[in-house]
């Protein structure tokens, strides 16, 4: 291993994110385990972690991630239908219904509290299409200043992280502000 990195150290951790994964995966939540791989690879770059180490590991959940797709045919389902809206309509309603409200709010959107897709055509409009929401109520106006609140806020992360005394603290603002991303892409 390389200077700095224990092999111990190292199984160690991967271990415990891979049971953790494994875990979300079985409850099951796959993009929340493939968040949780994607912000700890994100850390062990900024750490400073050598490629060739993590090429094993990234390889195997990678692997993973396809097997759980391919295992599940509602999770195939859904890649397909993201992949290919046309194709699966009826995996697709949501994706279908998202673009509805964009395409209804054009630039201004159609008022605060005026959208139609919350009206059982969206599920969850208040978590997970929160952003088509925006886009439906506030327009192109709207859907523009919460990205750019969204970018604040991983800017102002990052900044933290950098400014942090302590390389772990650092490491730990930088994971946050990244899962922040992350989610909001």
């Amino acid at each position: 291993a390389e200077r700095g990195w224990a092999p111990t150290t190292l199984l160690r951790s991967g271990a415990v994110v891979a049971a953790s994964a494994l875990l979300v995966v079985l409850e099951p939540d796959l993009g929340s385990a493939a968040l949780l791989l994607a912000v700890v690879a994100g850390m062990a770059f900024v750490a400073g972690l050598p490629l060739r180490l993590a090429a094993a590991p990234a390889v195997a959940g990678l692997g993973a991630l396809v097997l759980a797709v391919v295992s599940s045919p509602y999770r195939l389902a859904r890649v397909r239908a993201f992949l290919d809206p046309d194709a699966a309509t009826a995996a697709a309603w949501q994706s279908t219904q998202s673009l509805i409200a964009i395409g209804s709010g054009s630039v201004l959107g159609r008022g605060y509290g005026a959208g139609l897709q919350t009206l059982f055509y969206l599920p969850g409009p208040h978590t997970d299409f929160i952003f088509d929401i925006v886009g439906e109520e506030l327009g192109l106006v709207g859907m523009i200043g919460l990205l750019g609140l969204a970018a604040v806020i991983v800017w102002r992360g990052l900044r933290i992280a950098v400014r942090q005394p302590t390389p772990a603290h650092g490491l730990l603002a930088f994971g946050l502000a990244f899962a922040f991303a992350l989610q909001s892409l």
